[in-house]
């Protein structure tokens, strides 16, 4: 029975994970997040964010294990990467989070939108989001909160890995939440996964 959330815990070498930190330094010229309606709302979210382009070698690492996750996992009919390939390097400081919420498409999503125009763009679209994942970067004793929490359909949550070097993966219709970063920092990576619309 396929689970609506899947990890691995890598195993990727330190060296590797160094490398690729050391790798993104080149983007660690970090901008406030914003959300859907193009700029910061810090009810929903306060984090920094840059953006990894698609002819980078860490987004063939991470589509490997995502393709992974969905051929042992969910089997949903998926393309790549959302964004033209580019994945999102998120940094959290001290105080820093992201509310519940979900990534998939507002039209299939647990919490509808009020917003009527971007309902209408969102279920006219002729793809959805249907798989989000998240690869650890800092180390868990780099930082203390910021844990990842998913909540499940019955109402039950967990709290994913913190392990550096994981991937995780899950439906993107999930709501979840990165809660706050108490002290050091959290970086990680995150990317979403769209395919023909849901039918």
């Amino acid at each position: 029975m396929a689970s609506p959330s899947y990890w691995y815990q890598t195993n990727m070498p330190e060296e590797l994970v160094d490398i690729v930190c050391r790798d993104l330094q080149n983007f660690n010229n970090f901008g406030t997040a914003t959300t859907l309606g193009g700029g910061p709302n810090l009810t929903i979210r306060d984090s920094q964010t840059n953006w990894i382009p698609a002819s980078h070698w860490i987004v063939g690492l991470c589509w490997h294990y995502v393709r992974l996750a969905n051929e042992q996992n969910f089997l949903y009919d998926i393309q790549g990467f959302e964004q033209a390939g580019d994945l999102q390097y998120t940094s959290y400081g001290p105080g820093e989070y992201y509310h519940w919420h979900v990534d998939g498409d507002i039209s299939n999503s647990l919490v509808p939108s009020k917003n009527l125009e971007e309902q209408f763009v969102q279920t006219n679209a002729e793809k959805s989001r249907k798989l989000s994942f998240i690869l650890q970067l800092s180390n868990h004793t780099d930082y203390t909160g910021g844990e990842v929490q998913l909540q499940y359909s019955a109402g039950n949550t967990q709290f994913m890995p913190k392990t550096r070097g994981t991937i995780i993966v899950f439906d993107s219709r999930m709501l979840h939440r990165v809660k706050a970063v108490k002290t050091g920092n959290r970086k990680s990576l995150v990317g979403w996964v769209w395919g023909p619309r849901w039918k």
